[in-house]
């Protein structure tokens, strides 16, 4: 997602992802707060949980997923990273609600 510059943009993302068999499926809910500054795009203070993840299988078993969120200044936007179960294949969805405002 591109932030304009001189603009401050302030949401919550939530992630989900599942693999092709749908044995695995993991979600996530995040609240961020990015900014674009003549040009120089960062976060303001850190990335939130928002709930508990859900990072499980159809049995109940649990295994490794996460999501990392960051700010990219070479590109002036939010970057979203997910990692899914190793030896699956997953697929990923996001979405992203929020505000955005000029603070020049």
């Amino acid at each position: 997602m591109t932030i304009p510059v001189n603009k401050i943009w302030s949401g919550i993302i939530n992630v989900l992802g599942c693999d092709s068999s749908g044995n695995y499926c993991s979600r996530f809910c995040r609240q961020v707060t990015i900014g674009n500054r003549s040009g120089s795009t960062s976060l303001y203070g850190t990335v939130a949980t928002i709930g508990t993840d859900l990072v499980a299988s159809v049995g109940g078993g649990q295994a490794s997923s996460e999501v990392v969120i960051t700010a990219s200044s070479t590109y002036d936007s939010l970057v979203i990273q997910v990692r899914g179960y190793s030896g699956y294949t997953f697929r990923w969805i996001a979405s992203a609600e929020g505000v955005e405002m000029n603070f020049v």
